[in-house]
């Protein structure tokens, strides 16, 4: 079966008081058997802490079960399979950048990339049939002083919510704006901060956001940092209808110690926090770094919606680190399909030739043991770190990120997977960066289909992905090239294809765009949004484009649109 590695899982007890939640912690300690097949693993232990009393400061008193070291931190084994390449989120500067740089070269093979990559005539080109027409689109944010902007978008039934770097609204279903706040105005700061107020230079950022149109709620989920303090939490809020509120009291509020890991405090910080629904919780994961910035385990949390949805003073939750593999950017599949098992996603960031897949079973008592199955692995044709993008005006590349999974949706037809990679054209000198689908057959965990799209004269980036119940599927991204400035746009496919369709215009840049990190990075994506409206059976997309037209481009920024697709 291979190799044995322990896992900690910490079952919580909190306090939600005044929107924070206070926490104390008992730490279950478990092994994962590495393995061709899921394997499940079981939890084993006691329970030893209380939920901390109203208005204080919580004492984790949990007494941990330990496998061995402690608080499942443990060395990899001797036939734990690790790439020898670090993901690019634990690059230095310098180490990313001169991967980037290998990454123009046109050193991937064109047969490597599969006959599944579409030339997408749709940009400046007659060809194939155009992906469907937006009924509806509107601008949404404006630059909000942050890069990137991180653009996210659900739809329920009656409204929506849009939210960025910076900003959260929520929108009619005819793109007029009901409510819109700062990140930090939306969620308090007993949520931010676990107290009244946050100390200077706390930061809000990373935000994500999701209908559950299986129990018909809002999720809005968000980070909160800082450096000087060692503050870390994860912030969430959940509407209490179906209807996303345009009073904050029309929400509930958490705030999570991000940094608990066990029954003890680590000295790191969560970054790229996603999150996911079953029938009956909550699947928030993430990346965990300390304060070197330096990568040190992906995180995956489990929360019951009993609890969370109801706005309970006391709640419970689970957590799973040091995973097989050490991956980075490990996605839930949020789900339309009702079901107490959860769907994890991920491909390696700087690139492989495998698609990474776990289950994560939820038992539906309040709290339970999860079981997360170990890994599976499936070959997919090779995928890479994809080059920045060129643009015109400047010499300055737009950045591309990795080859991380940058959404994964579950709906009746399957999971549905994408993220970026490089790409060659027969001709061209240099290589391109272009997006990929995959489908995923729930029962298996296999590939049943997959696709690519890209250019020969534009590179594409940071796809998202919204699916029907038939597989049909909308794509929307980033894309830019040297006749063209950083704009967005959206391919789809209907559940018979297999091939992604011809690109769309969603918003279209106006000027070249530089606005360099203290990373050296100029910064587009980091994801778009998308997401599936079963009411309509239409399609919400989101992303970002150049604003301004001045031939200094640090003076330009970006601005964000919200389109309405017909279903494929």
């Amino acid at each position: 079966m291979g190799s044995s590695r322990s896992v900690g899982i910490r079952r919580v007890y909190a306090r939600k008081v005044g929107g924070a939640l206070l926490v104390g912690a008992v730490l279950l300690a478990t092994a994962v058997t590495a393995g061709a097949q899921p394997a499940p693993e079981a939890a084993t232990g006691s329970p030893g802490g209380q939920s901390a009393p109203g208005g204080g400061a919580a004492l984790a008193t949990g007494r941990a079960v330990e496998a061995s070291p402690a608080d499942g931190a443990t060395a990899p084994a001797a036939n734990d399979t690790r790439s020898a390449t670090p993901p690019l989120g634990d690059y230095t500067p310098e180490a990313y950048r001169a991967a980037k740089a290998r990454a123009q070269q046109a050193d991937v093979p064109e047969a490597a990339v599969g006959s599944a990559l579409r030339l997408d005539a749709g940009v400046g080109k007659a060809g194939q049939p155009a992906a469907p027409t937006l009924s509806l689109q509107w601008g949404s944010f404006p630059f909000t002083g942050w890069n990137p902007p991180d653009a996210q978008v659900a739809v329920g039934p009656s409204n929506g919510v849009a939210a960025v770097n910076g900003g959260v609204k929520v929108f009619s279903k005819t793109g007029s704006q009901s409510a819109s706040w700062s990140l930090e105005s939306f969620f308090p700061a007993t949520a931010r901060c676990g107290t009244s107020s946050c100390p200077s230079g706390t930061t809000t950022f990373d935000p994500w956001v999701i209908y559950d149109s299986l129990s018909g709620r809002f999720v809005v989920l968000a980070l909160a940092r800082n450096a000087t303090t060692k503050l870390s939490r994860i912030v969430l809020a959940v509407s209490k209808t179906s209807t996303a509120s345009t009073s904050t009291s029309g929400w509930w509020m958490y705030g999570l110690d991000a940094k608990l890991r066990g029954n003890t405090s680590v000295e790191d910080w969560l970054d790229y926090a996603k999150v996911g629904v079953t029938n009956n919780a909550l699947v928030i994961t993430g990346n965990q770094f300390n304060w070197s910035n330096s990568f040190v385990t992906s995180k995956i949390k489990v929360l019951w919606k009993s609890q969370i949805y109801n706005g309970v003073s006391s709640v419970n939750w689970y957590d799973f680190w040091n995973l097989n593999g050490s991956p980075f950017g490990v996605h839930p599949a949020s789900s339309s399909v009702s079901s107490t098992t959860a769907y994890l996603v991920n491909t390696d960031s700087s690139g492989s030739t495998q698609l990474k897949l776990r289950t994560l079973a939820i038992p539906t008592t309040t709290p339970g043991t999860p079981t997360l199955s170990a890994q599976i692995a499936r070959t997919v044709s090779a995928y890479s770190t994809p080059p920045d993008a060129r643009q015109p005006g400047s010499s300055t590349r737009i950045d591309t990120g990795d080859s991380r999974v940058t959404m994964a949706v579950r709906s009746a037809a399957g999971i549905f997977a994408v993220h970026t990679t490089s790409c060659t054209w027969s001709g061209v000198a240099e290589a391109r960066s272009c997006i990929r689908y995959y489908q995923i057959d729930p029962g298996t965990l296999s590939v049943t289909k997959w696709g690519g799209l890209g250019n020969r004269d534009f590179f594409y980036s940071y796809p998202a992905v919204a699916a029907d119940s038939s597989g049909g599927i909308v794509v929307p991204f980033q894309y830019s090239g040297a006749t063209a400035y950083m704009s967005n746009r959206y391919t789809a496919r209907a559940g018979t294809e297999t091939s992604l369709q011809n690109s769309s215009p969603l918003g279209t840049g106006t000027g070249c765009f530089v606005r360099l990190g203290a990373d050296g990075r100029n910064r587009q994506g980091d994801y778009s949004g998308a997401s599936y409206d079963a009411s309509t059976k239409k399609f919400w997309v989101m992303g970002e484009h150049s604003s301004g037209t001045s031939s200094t481009c640090s003076n330009n920024t970006w601005t964000t649109r919200i389109g309405v697709v017909n279903a494929p």
